[in-house]
């Protein structure tokens, strides 16, 4: 436990609070198809194309949130995301006509995730490349620690009224600005200052063909493990098992990364990163296939249990990645990108998810999804190369 903690800076750890303190109000995402359905009455393709609302709000909170981390500094990228965010969440859960909920779902996600870039670029500015993964797998650690018990208390609050979850995810995310706002100074270092519009050098990270192809990659496996956020959930249900069960399942994905990551996180540094990756892409695969063969509770959390194993290996690792291949002045930007590729997923995996799960049969879903994750995980391989020498070329800098 000393060597996975020490060495990192007391602004880190704040972040690291901080992030804990809002997954621990992380209530409305787990359950926002559930909410819209159940609580709103809408059919599972309007809930579909609710949630895909949702995602594309993803796909513009990456690239802006980086340019202001980049242009502005990370404090303001983060404080105004999550500002923003808890003000909608509150409004989400107080409304009832569809166009609002959509709207406020779309600004919902855009201003939630637009904190994540400066996140991510603070932890690049303030840790050396070398701890650089043990950071990042300690921060999606703590996301997880959060979000496991998030579910399972959402899955008991929700017999109250879904509303509440709305106003608990809403406070959490304004006491964590309050708390980069009065402790966290700005990390962005002095040559990553740039002076000029907000939207100068947006696209340039869509330059870097290395990057684009790992991008490319991380696509495909976003587009398979966005499918706990419709199909998923949706599916187990019709299987009999309550919302409060379904809380209790998903929570086998958030306790596992709690008590794995620090254990894997070690072992997985000894591996080519490329290889790393490869094998996150077969267990999402795998994972998510194996829904096609489960129709009880036990089976559902088998295959949970093997796609969470690719989250620990994917994300901390993709993480570092970005930032390692990023230009100190970009890093911000880097990221942005990289999370606009997860919410171009989000906004297309749940309605064709959906969609799918509703015309073509569970199957055709979960069959798809173990196809992807088998071609990704080839594509990965075959990628290592340019990314090692990047990373060699990288180095001496």
């Amino acid at each position: 436990m000393r060597g996975l903690v020490r060495g990192l800076p007391r602004t880190f750890w704040i972040l690291w609070v901080g992030t804990l303190v809002n997954r621990l109000g992380g209530f409305v995402v787990p359950f926002l198809s559930l909410y819209l359905t159940r609580g709103r009455g809408l059919s599972v393709d309007q809930a579909g194309l609710v949630v895909s609302l949702w995602g594309l709000g993803l796909i513009g909170a990456g690239p802006l949130g980086g340019a202001i981390a980049d242009r502005f500094g990370r404090r303001a990228a983060i404080v105004l995301g999550l500002g923003a965010s808890g003000s909608c969440a509150i409004a989400l859960g107080l409304t009832q006509r569809i166009e609002l909920i959509a709207g406020y779902t779309f600004a919902f996600a855009l201003f939630g995730e637009m904190y994540r870039p400066g996140v991510q670029a603070a932890v690049a500015d303030l840790v050396s490349p070398v701890d650089r993964p043990r950071a990042y797998g300690l921060l999606y650690w703590v996301i997880n620690l959060g979000f496991t018990v998030a579910v399972v208390a959402a899955g008991l609050v929700v017999d109250r009224g879904y509303s509440l979850l709305f106003f608990l995810d809403g406070a959490t995310s304004l006491v964590y600005a309050a708390i980069v706002l009065a402790l966290v100074p700005e990390t962005r270092p002095r040559q990553g200052r740039e002076k000029g519009s907000l939207i100068a050098g947006l696209g340039a990270p869509l330059r870097d063909r290395v990057f684009v192809l790992l991008l490319a990659i991380i696509f495909a496996l976003m587009m398979v493990f966005w499918q706990h956020q419709v199909a998923l959930p949706i599916d187990i249900t019709r299987h009999g098992i309550s919302p409060a069960g379904y809380g209790r399942l998903m929570a086998i994905n958030g306790a596992l990364i709690v008590l794995l990551q620090p254990i894997i996180s070690g072992w997985l540094a000894r591996f080519d990163r490329a290889h790393a990756l490869a094998s996150a892409c077969l267990l999402f695969g795998v994972g998510f296939g194996l829904n096609a063969l489960a129709t009880t509770a036990p089976v559902f959390g088998f295959s949970i249990a093997i796609w969470t194993l690719g989250e620990i290996a994917h994300f901390p690792v993709a993480s570092a990645l970005v930032s390692d291949l990023a230009p100190v002045a970009m890093r911000g930007r880097y990221q942005g990108w990289y999370g606009m590729t997860g919410g171009l997923a989000a906004a297309i995996a749940p309605a064709l998810g959906g969609y799918a799960l509703q015309h073509a049969g569970r199957e055709t879903v979960w069959g798809g999804c173990l196809a992807i994750g088998l071609v990704a995980a080839a594509f990965q391989l075959a990628l290592g190369r340019g990314l090692r020498v990047r990373l060699a070329a990288a180095r001496p800098a």
